[in-house]
């Protein structure tokens, strides 16, 4: 066949088919109008001429030299787009996040009064159980609770805590990361091997004390010199045994030789192998995962009295830090001087919402109420299930 002929019936598939003449290309410049294309008579090409905007095709037209399953959205159309789930994780409402949160929060208070702690558990107790809601009854704007214990073990305050971690560090690991274009970041999940009958100070002592002599090796500085942070999590599995492990957002220089690290892991620790390490695709995102692990609700409802008493003796452990250069940098660090925009921003602060103003969700007048744990939740769950009900899908499919 030559090559003309080939072209033509290219041209030809290409005008016969609406849904290719209608779709999008990543190749096309986003500037460029929108064009009808029409096919010119006695022939099946397609004709260009007329270079006028047209408000009937809603999508860019594809070139003739466009590869019709290279079919890709723009990103002008998907910014109010979900973004997709490519994990296939399951979404877990607010509700159902505040009633795990409030039965880790009362099972930990009643392990702690029957482990001597009664002051511990008295404030734990008390924590988060009222709230200050602005609400319209089909959206709540704002929330605001009465009373912080301000416990490590906490579920409420240890996600404020993560919450203002973030704030704290993503600002440096974003200004890290422009100053050094060759490192990619990535989360790193380094496991040891658990040991019947050993405590969990003690297991994370030796899990903290195995990760400095990691970093010490000189296969460590030829892949991760750049440092970066970590977080220590920690499980109970069956027969009463501490697993721990860490979780490291690090800069890494090259790819991972992956049997030369396992075998420093190995010679360092005597009896683990395991890690797992992934790239992070927005910092963000990576860095608030690495943070999450450690305010995360823990599954508690194995947990003993003597359980309880070695989360007690964790009182003075660091369970997050950083290392490396990373470390330096965050000691050294200075934040910018901020924009006129932002100067003038915090001169004239907008006006909080207050009860009687109309809601921008839903064009309600807000009203204020004061509720305990288990009504938030009940009124969580029907401002869900209404807004589930109403919801409706993308206009802009995403494929074509």
């Amino acid at each position: 066949m030559s090559k003309v002929a080939q072209q033509s019936g290219n041209n030809a598939r290409l005008s016969s088919n609406p849904a290719l003449t209608n779709g999008f290309n990543s190749a096309f410049p986003t500037h460029t109008p929108i064009r009808k294309a029409r096919t010119v008579t006695g022939g099946n090409s397609l004709d260009f001429s007329d270079a006028e905007s047209s408000l009937e095709t809603p999508a860019r037209t594809y070139l003739d030299n466009a590869v019709p399953n290279a079919v890709t959205r723009q990103r002008s159309e998907a910014v109010n787009l979900p973004s997709p789930n490519k994990r296939r994780t399951k979404y877990t409402p607010n509700y159902e996040i505040l009633a795990q949160k409030t039965q880790t929060k009362n099972r930990l208070a009643r392990l702690f009064r029957e482990a001597g702690k009664v002051d511990v558990s008295d404030k734990m107790r008390d924590c988060s159980n009222f709230f200050d809601i602005l609400t319209t009854g089909q959206c709540i704007e704002k929330t605001v609770t009465t009373f912080y214990c301000s416990s490590r073990h906490c579920p409420f305050c240890a996600a404020i805590r993560a919450r203002e971690r973030q704030e704290e560090y993503l600002p440096k690991f974003e200004a890290f990361a422009r100053l050094n274009p060759q490192e990619t970041a990535c989360h790193l999940v380094i496991t040891q091997k658990p040991y019947r009958g050993e405590s969990l100070i003690s297991s994370i002592k030796r899990l903290l004390s195995n990760f400095r002599k990691l970093i010490r090796r000189e296969l460590w500085k030829e892949y991760f010199d750049a440092g970066g942070c970590y977080s220590v999590e920690f499980t109970k599995g069956r027969g009463g045994v501490w697993h721990t492990h860490l979780h490291l957002a690090v800069f890494r220089s090259k790819f991972l030789n992956v049997k030369q690290f396992r075998a420093v892991w190995l010679d360092i620790t005597g009896d683990s192998v395991n890690f797992n390490i992934k790239r992070i695709d927005t910092l963000a995102g990576g860095l608030e995962e690495v943070i999450g692990y450690i305010s995360k609700p823990q599954d508690v409802s194995g947990y003993t009295v003597a359980d309880a008493q070695q989360l007690l003796e964790l009182k003075g452990v660091k369970l997050f830090g950083t290392f490396g250069r990373f470390r330096k940098f965050c000691a050294d660090y200075q934040s910018p001087e901020p924009e006129p925009l932002e100067i003038i921003a915090r001169m004239f602060p907008t006006d909080p919402l207050i009860e009687g103003d109309l809601c921008e969700c839903c064009g309600l007048t807000l009203f204020r109420l004061r509720v305990d744990i288990r009504q938030r939740i009940e009124l969580e769950k029907q401002v869900y299930m209404a807004k589930r009900q109403t919801r409706g899908k993308p206009p802009i499919n995403f494929r074509c």
